[in-house]
């Protein structure tokens, strides 16, 4: 082989191992190069634009102590913390009801008397400090029933008298109720219609039916059945 074609084939294989010895380098170090400048770019302008979003945002919250669904009075005590709050709005069903001045300790409590017979949807709205935005809070559906559960008994009768060592009490009452005879407690359906056999001592028996609605309403009624062999 003459001394050319020797150094031409040398010189290829340079070449080659040159080529060979780039294309590893951009596939390392220039991609890893690339991913992390972009990284860096992305991370930049991220974290700005994170940070001018949340300068942008005013921080406030209302932190509102429980509540009941459903209360026996026209009125309600409610309670509550607050962060970055000037003023509460409280609205019941979807009207101003009472404005409160938040104390230095960021807390409040107070009556709402305004509670209308019947479901009550209710709200508080703070004002935001040195801001013209508003905070609200979610909606809480509060139940305001002031009567007694009625107690109807179908049978037996008062004073009735029977043979039987044992009587069934069948009567009616509101939705929702619960209802008790002689302490234990009876199965209401969906429509408030109840039953519950009792046994029965001979001579004369007082039944006691109580009822309490959701609410905590109650009402009591006494039954006297006579057993005679």
């Amino acid at each position: 082989m003459s001394r050319l074609i020797k150094h031409k084939r040398k010189k290829a294989l340079i070449y080659l191992a040159i080529a060979l010895i780039a294309v590893f380098a951009i596939f390392t170090i220039g991609f890893k190069l690339i991913i992390n400048s972009s990284v860096f770019i992305a991370n930049l302008f991220g974290n700005k634009l994170e940070t001018d979003l949340f300068q942008s945002e005013t921080l406030a919250d209302i932190n509102i102590n429980e509540i009941p669904s459903a209360t026996n009075s026209s009125e309600l005590k409610v309670s509550g913390n607050t962060y970055n709050i000037d003023t509460i709005i409280i609205f019941i069903n979807n009207q101003e009801s009472k404005k409160l001045s938040i104390s230095s300790k960021n807390e409040f409590i107070t009556t709402i008397n305004t509670l209308n017979d019947g479901e009550n949807e209710i709200y508080f709205v703070g004002e935001i400090k040195n801001s013209d935005k508003r905070k609200k809070t979610e909606t809480f559906l509060i139940l305001s029933k002031i009567t007694k559960p009625k107690i109807e008994i179908s049978s037996p009768s008062d004073n009735s008298i029977t043979p039987k060592s044992e009587i069934k009490i069948l009567g009616k009452t509101d939705q929702n109720v619960s209802i008790r005879i002689n302490g234990l407690p009876a199965v209401v359906s969906s429509e408030g219609i109840f039953d519950k056999t009792v046994q029965l001592k001979e001579g004369e028996n007082k039944i006691i039916i109580s009822a309490e609605d959701e609410a905590g309403n109650s009402d009591e009624l006494t039954l006297t059945v006579i057993y005679e062999k």
